[in-house]
């Protein structure tokens, strides 16, 4: 259940796609979240933008799935602006700096703990960590340091 703009999972809208999903026997949904850093070579993520759905509505459609009997999996991710000619798979590949990988990992560990915490909070069954960030997969330590 895929929604690009902040407000979406708490409309009418949200509730009757999730309602005509019960019919088809389907018993799980992913919810996506996105923050947005500037650019591939930005060493923050904002989780303010108008792309970003707020923690209410986050928990909105998680209570919502939940009502209907259907398990949830969270996945917050990080894209780029619209108007980016870049894919977020691409961040990283431009950092030249141990300094800019400690930043970026220290906005990301941010970024996805508040997610987790949300997903805590609310009885969230599956949390996503590290979708399509291709550009930092060699970063191993600082990978497993996150999902530890």
């Amino acid at each position: 259940m895929g929604v690009w703009r902040a407000g979406h999972y708490s409309t009418l809208g949200a509730e009757l796609s999730l309602e005509n999903l019960l019919p088809t026997g389907t018993n799980w949904i992913q919810l996506v979240v996105v923050g947005i850093p500037s650019s591939i070579s930005s060493t923050t993520i904002d989780r303010a933008s108008e792309r970003t759905n707020t923690d209410a509505d986050l928990a909105h459609a998680i209570q919502m799935a939940h009502s209907r009997g259907l398990r949830v999996m969270l996945k917050p991710g990080v894209g780029l602006p619209d108007d980016s000619p870049n894919w977020h798979g691409q961040i990283g590949t431009t950092f030249t700096s141990e300094e800019q990988w400690r930043a970026w990992f220290q906005a990301y560990e941010e970024f996805i703990g508040h997610y987790a915490e949300l997903a805590e909070r609310n009885g969230v069954e599956v949390f996503v960590v590290g979708q399509e960030l291709v550009g930092t997969t060699h970063r191993k330590d600082d990978w497993l340091r996150i999902i530890r």
